[in-house]
């Protein structure tokens, strides 16, 4: 029989983070007939870990995430493979109702289009921990909350570990719709830079959460950092 509830999906069953590093993943949660609160969080070993409060109202499209988890891995995890899920949880009609995020889609399509992948990998997530990166991110908005047809200023700062100067290269996740960021990239040797946000006239009005991802080339490799969810509130 039909019931009210929800399904989750991420696009991706594999991510790279340094120690002490953490990464954003967009959640898409399909709802029946249910528009209450959902918790996410992480289920994996210890030092990672991840929520995302997920509000009570109308679901986006069900091409658009409901919202960007901000998975954390604590410094002191040892390099090495690891495997984590995401779960939902919401009560609905009085029952507790426990959903995992399915990656069935992608593992699929890394397994030949197989229609019927291997039962244990639709819900299990790949994460290779390694070595710090030499460098960490900061964000910080010019104004608690914003209007429609305003800009605001997210100014993006870096800490950079002795002997690290290359450019660092950013990205942006969880931008609500009808909002843009003029991304600029952290120039060499500098520690800071100033990006405009324009708030269109048909932004999407409520609290976001925004990731800003910054890369760069150190030693030869490919470095990732990601800041914290940074809190983007949009009201009239």
């Amino acid at each position: 029989p039909f019931e009210p509830g929800f399904e989750m999906t991420v696009a991706l069953d594999r991510f790279n983070v340094g120690q002490g590093g953490k990464l954003s993943i967009p959640v898409l949660m399909p709802r029946r007939d249910f528009d209450g609160p959902i918790e996410v969080s992480v289920l994996g070993p210890k030092g990672i870990s991840g929520q995302l409060a997920v509000a009570a109202g109308k679901a986006p499209p069900a091409n658009q995430p409901i919202g960007t988890l901000v998975v954390n891995v604590a410094a002191d995890v040892p390099i090495g493979p690891y495997a984590f899920q995401i779960q939902g949880k919401a009560t609905i009609n009085g029952k507790v109702v426990t959903k995992l995020a399915s990656v069935r889609a992608v593992v699929s399509q890394g397994l030949a289009n197989l229609p019927l992948p291997p039962r244990g990998t639709f819900t299990s997530i790949g994460l290779a921990v390694t070595e710090a990166p030499p460098f960490t991110l900061a964000a910080k908005l010019d104004a608690p909350s914003y209007m429609p047809g305003k800009t605001a200023t997210l100014t993006v700062t870096t800490a950079r570990s002795p002997g690290f100067t290359a450019e660092i290269a950013l990205s942006a996740a969880g931008l609500p719709p009808g909002v843009t960021a003029a991304l600029k990239n952290i120039p060499a040797n500098q520690n800071e830079v100033k990006v405009p946000l324009t708030v269109t006239a048909k932004a999407k009005l409520g609290p976001a959460a925004l990731v800003i991802t910054g890369k760069a080339k150190h030693n030869g490799r490919d470095i990732t950092a990601t800041t914290p969810g940074i809190a983007l509130t949009i009201k009239k």
